[in-house]
């Protein structure tokens, strides 16, 4: 095992210790509630349950938004990319009434880029 420089632990060891000593403070009590699988009449239960609140938050005129269940291994929300906030391509639309869009910059690049590969390989 590669062991750590300064305490002489290997450093999954060092983490180990550091969750069973962050349990401790913690009245060992998990830092996550832990997801398991749900039987179908739970998942109904909860839809049931759910809706219910709804219309009674509506019924009060209060929109406030129903608790959603995390995913086990939920990724945080990453913020919208910069093609996201541009304005799409302008569409040109055909004598048929079909309409295309103009080519990403991105598509032009990689065909202009293809196309001189072509023209340069020597032919045998």
């Amino acid at each position: 095992f590669p062991a750590s420089e300064s305490s002489g632990y290997s450093s999954r060891l060092q983490f180990m210790m550091q969750d069973v000593l962050d349990l401790r403070d913690n009245r060992w009590e998990p830092r996550r509630k832990q997801e398991k699988a749900k039987k179908l009449d739970e998942i109904r239960q909860d839809m049931e349950r759910e809706s219910v609140e709804k219309s009674r938050a509506l019924a009060k005129g209060v929109a406030r938004p129903v608790a959603q269940r995390a995913a086990p291994l939920a990724t945080p929300p990453r913020p919208p990319s910069a093609n996201a906030r541009k304005s799409p391509a302008p569409s040109a639309s055909g004598a048929d009434g079909w309409s295309m869009t103009a080519p990403s910059r991105k598509q032009q690049d990689k065909k202009g880029g293809r196309d001189e590969k072509r023209a340069s390989r020597p032919s045998s």
